[in-house]
């Protein structure tokens, strides 16, 4: 699991993650889902290449 990260945007704390090396994917969840449950499974091959 990546150490979590947080980027202050107009006054809020907004949490990001990242995972491999390459030209940047952002993934974008629901509000009912955490990251790792969302794409989890996804993370280890995207990270491959971005």
């Amino acid at each position: 699991m990546a150490a979590p990260r947080y980027a202050s945007i107009n006054g809020l704390q907004m949490y990001y993650e990242v995972h491999g090396n390459g030209p940047p994917l952002v993934l974008l969840h629901g509000g009912a889902l955490t990251v790792g449950l969302t794409f989890g499974p996804m993370i280890p091959a995207l990270a491959e290449s971005h």
